[in-house]
């Protein structure tokens, strides 16, 4: 019985899991996920823990929460945050499924989009608002 829930588990949260690990992956590095071990503690919290691109020493682990359906925390190696370039970060990564398409915070990733956008602040007055 505990052996089908924890790979339940681990099924249900499997996208989500990804969806934060490659959020995290500032430098792309992360190729392949593999998800190696999953543990549910006499409390029911749901450790999942694995390793990517098929490196032993790039390992990740993940505590679940079923009855949010998040993670509640999670952690990588000191190998792999490097890697990932997330070592040095403070707070987590925005993910995908959680940005809204009316996002206010407006990627500006080219000279010619920024300058378009600081154009079209300047007839702005501000006293107006």
């Amino acid at each position: 019985m505990i052996k089908k829930k924890q790979k339940n588990s681990q099924k249900k949260m499997q996208p989500k899991i990804e969806e934060r690990i490659h959020a995290e992956d500032y430098n792309n590095y992360v190729k392949h996920i593999q998800f190696d071990n999953v543990t549910i503690s006499p409390l029911g919290r749901i450790d999942i823990e694995g390793f990517v691109n098929h490196e032993k020493e790039d390992y990740f682990v993940f505590t679940l929460d079923l009855n949010v359906e998040k993670a509640t925390d999670y952690s990588f190696s000191n190998s792999l945050a490097k890697k990932m370039g997330n070592f040095d970060k403070e707070s987590p990564a925005p993910l995908p499924s959680e940005q809204t398409s009316n996002n206010t915070q407006t990627k500006l990733s080219t000279p010619e989009e920024r300058q378009a956008y600081l154009k079209s602040l300047k007839g702005l007055n501000l006293s107006d608002l």
